[in-house]
This record gives structure tokens, sequence and C-alpha cells, in this order.
């Protein structure tokens, strides 16, 4: 069994000075995102999202404790990653516009890979065992295997707590998946917990640590932040799935469905979207499931610091 290399020594203690950073990088964060490689959503294009996710009623597929037992499909699928309590469960129920997956604030509480169906069974979105505190090693196993031979992953989104940032864990698997040659893309998550000027330094921060800006954790020898770069998307988005304060809005859920439609290919599918288009044929694969004994969803959430133990490894 190989495990992923060891968490380096820090060389250099605390963060970079956002100021600084700010005026390295031509890109400036807009409201809740920070994108400096792809364009803004249209209105056009977040309605074309709204519909996409919410003209079908999404549907739990199957739940399986390890790759072998996966239902196998042709949907395009993304899968959520992230420490355990970042918010992971809550987003994706955001996302589906319905409690699907089960929320919890106790910390490890997904212990399945679980997916999750939308637009008729034209795309589909997996859930993934939470990462860090309370993390199981075999969890791990089957979420390397998921990202190494899933023929149908298109991207990895990585769920970043914004009121913690990248903790050591998080560094690690930005490191795998640049390693493994997974496509992914940052998502920080409750950032409605901070104010506007913090977001903006978090958001900073956070392309800092996957451009190799930020040495925080880092060896100076390293040179596989080059790797990194070249599939970590330029896109970092900021949710907010379930406001802290009542009467606050949810937070970057519609550009984040526009992110996840051009992560599958169906973002030149506006016309269909807006003729109604019917049941894909691709909805017939997954009737059997219905039947098929598969354990409910189970997932984690919200409230906890995620930090801590655990570790990921691979076959």
């Amino acid at each position: 069994m190989l495990c992923l290399p060891p968490q380096p020594k820090p060389t250099h203690k605390g963060n970079p000075n956002p100021a600084a950073l700010l005026e390295k990088y031509a890109e400036h964060p807009t409201g809740s995102s920070y994108r400096w490689e792809t364009p803004a959503p249209s209105s056009t294009q977040l309605g074309t999202a709204v519909k996409f996710f919410t003209r079908h009623q999404p549907q739990h597929m199957w739940s399986a404790s390890k790759f072998k037992h996966i239902c196998f499909g042709s949907a395009p699928e993304v899968a959520f990653l992230g420490r355990s309590n970042v918010g992971k469960s809550s987003l994706l129920n955001a996302l589906l516009g319905k409690p699907l997956a089960h929320t919890s604030s106790k910390p490890g509480h997904t212990k399945l890979l679980n997916a999750y169906s939308v637009a008729g069974g034209r795309g589909v979105l997996l859930d993934m065992p939470g990462y860090g505190h309370n993390s199981r090693d075999e969890w791990g196993v089957q979420v390397l295997k998921y990202l190494q031979r899933r023929r149908e992953l298109r991207r990895v989104f990585l769920l970043i707590d914004a009121d913690h940032g990248f903790k050591g864990f998080d560094r690690l698997m930005v490191q795998t998946l640049a390693e493994q040659g997974v496509a992914f893309q940052v998502v920080l998550s409750k950032v409605d917990r901070l104010n506007p000027a913090e977001l903006v330094r978090r958001l900073v921060r956070a392309r800092a640590a996957l451009q190799g800006d930020d040495r925080e954790g880092q060896r100076e020898a390293d040179d596989w932040r080059a790797r990194r770069v070249s599939c970590g998307l330029g896109e970092i988005i900021g949710t907010a799935a379930n406001p802290a304060k009542q009467r606050r809005k949810r937070v970057g859920i519609n550009e984040l469905r526009w992110s996840i439609m051009v992560a599958m290919g169906m973002d030149g599918d506006v016309a269909g979207l807006g003729s109604g288009f019917g049941e894909p044929a691709i909805a017939a694969e997954w009737d059997h499931v219905q039947g098929a004994g598969y354990d409910e969803p189970d997932s984690e959430d919200d409230d906890d610091d995620g930090g801590g133990g655990g570790a990921v490894h691979k076959n």
C-alpha cells in the first residue's frame, strides 16, 4: 500500500500578505468569487444552471462502501471532497434543491460514497467521506481508488472552510489531486461568516496556496506546484449554503451550479434547456438501482472545525 507523503515541516510561518499578493495578481476577487482563468457567468447562464438543476427532481442513485460496489453508468460525474464538517452536505442539498444528503454536526458522519442524479440523469454529483477529524484510513483508500479509476469523473470540487482556510490535510489533498492528474476546483464554504474585507483576504490566500505563493507547509525545493496549477482550475467560488444569520440569502449556489455544468460539458445545452428537454435515455440505466438494496445516503456537515487526524491512502 502506497501512502501519501508525510506532511512536510513548514519553512515559513504565517500567511502571505494579501495586499502584496493583490499587487502581484492582475485579477482581483469580485463579490464572493475569484476568477483568473475563467469568465464570470452571465445572468442567462446562471438562469440556465437553475433550470438544469431544478427542472427535474434530483434522486439518490446509490451508496457504496467500496469502489468495487459502485454502480457504473455513462453520465458525467463531479465529486465533492473536503474536511469533516466543512459544510459539504448542506452545500449539496442547496445545489440539489432538496435535502437528500443527511447532515450532522458530528465529524466523520459520511461513511459511504453517495451519488445523486440531476437533470433527469444527465449528470451525477458524488458525496465523498470527509478527511481529517474522525475519518478512517479505509475511507481514504476507496476515495483514492475512485479518483484514479473512475472514467466518468470530470472534476473534483474541493471544499475549504472559509473561516479556517487551508489546513495541512487540505494541502495534502491538493498535492494528491495534482500528482494523480485529477482536475479540481476549490470552493470556499461558509463565507457568510466573514465580512467582505476578510472574504477578499481568504480568496487571495486560497489562490496563493494553489499557485505556490503561499509557502506555509511547503518545502522550497518542491516542484509539484507547477503540476497542481495545471490541473487546479483558476476559479474559486465562495458559497454559503446555510447562512448563519436569518434573512441572509444563500451565496454562490447558482455560480457553482454553472461551474458543474461546464465541468460536465453541459454548458452548451442552453437551447435544449429552454425548450423543456425530455427524460434522457441515460436515466433508464439507473432504474435497477431503486430495488438493488443499497444503503440510504449518510452524510456529515456543519458546525465544528474539521481539522485533525486521519490519513488518506491509495493502493
